[in-house]
């Protein structure tokens, strides 16, 4: 079976949990008091936290950075909301393989 992890358990993160729940995921989420995280190297890690904009209008990725420095995995998927060309940025900063998959939940 798979590893798989969820950092950031807003909103989309409780999403994925529930569509991921066969996988039996950890999670990690100091800012709600998530951390079932194992000192292991992870299938995957969806990385889901908040990308708020700053006031010059840029987008601020600390804890999108923070999550990623934090995840080893030998595929980090980036569902969080960045601009074009971060992901590729991000792969070589971080010397990992990160994909990025837009997330989007309707109001249903």
């Amino acid at each position: 079976m798979k590893t798989v992890l969820i950092v950031g358990m807003g909103n989309i993160g409780q999403k994925l949990f529930k569509e991921y729940e066969k996988l039996n995921p950890d999670c990690y989420d100091p800012y709600k008091n998530f951390n079932t995280k194992k000192n292991i190297v992870y299938d995957f890690a969806f990385i889901v936290v908040d990308t708020p904009c700053k006031e010059n209008g840029e987008c601020d990725l600390s804890q999108v950075r923070e999550a990623i420095q934090e995840t080893d995995a030998n595929i980090i998927v980036l569902r969080s909301t960045v601009p074009p060309t971060t992901t590729e940025m991000l792969s070589k900063e971080f010397n990992k393989h990160i994909v990025y998959s837009p997330e989007f939940y309707g109001t249903t």
